[in-house]
């Protein structure tokens, strides 16, 4: 005979969390029943991010467009684009099965590693053709949404 889960979450729980979440700073509350996979319930209440979430190439794009509305008769300086690649998820950073390394050349598209999150590996991959120029985390590292996993530099292959 199968058993109720031993935790259910009613409507009125999950307000209290998520009123609970709203007042901390955490940016996700999970809780999870105990028992055999077919009872088990798992309840995950998550920030909202407090800016609008573009894809890498659009907040690149973006991030490097001129602010200044007034003329100026100074020139930009011209020189090497540097992106930040930085995690879409909360969860434990794996190295990509060929690990990466400062001042190694990556292509657009390349995994660089992934952030396992729920037992579930997400790919983190290069935005651009580029040598890498920091490396922010390890191997199973926690990681969180937003944080900066690598810097490359933008090169020709």
């Amino acid at each position: 005979m199968n058993q109720p889960p031993l935790l259910q979450f009613d409507l009125d729980s999950i307000r209290e969390i998520a009123q609970l979440l709203h007042e901390s700073e955490l940016g996700e509350i999970c809780l999870e029943t105990t028992g055999d996979d077919e009872n088990a319930t798992r309840l995950c209440l998550r920030r909202a991010p407090a800016t609008p979430v573009l894809p890498a190439p659009i907040a690149a794009a973006v991030s490097q467009s001129t602010p200044a509305l007034e003329s100026s008769d100074e020139e930009l300086p011209v020189g090497p684009k540097k992106m930040d690649v930085n995690s879409l998820f909360v969860g434990v950073f794996r190295a990509a099965k060929v690990a990466v390394n400062i001042g190694d050349l990556v292509k657009a598209r390349q995994v660089l590693g992934s952030v396992e999150s729920l037992r579930v590996p997400n790919e983190v991959a290069a935005p651009i053709n580029g040598r890498i120029l920091e490396i922010s985390t390890s191997e199973g590292q926690g990681v969180e949404y937003g944080q900066t996993l690598f810097v490359i530099e933008e090169t020709e292959l």
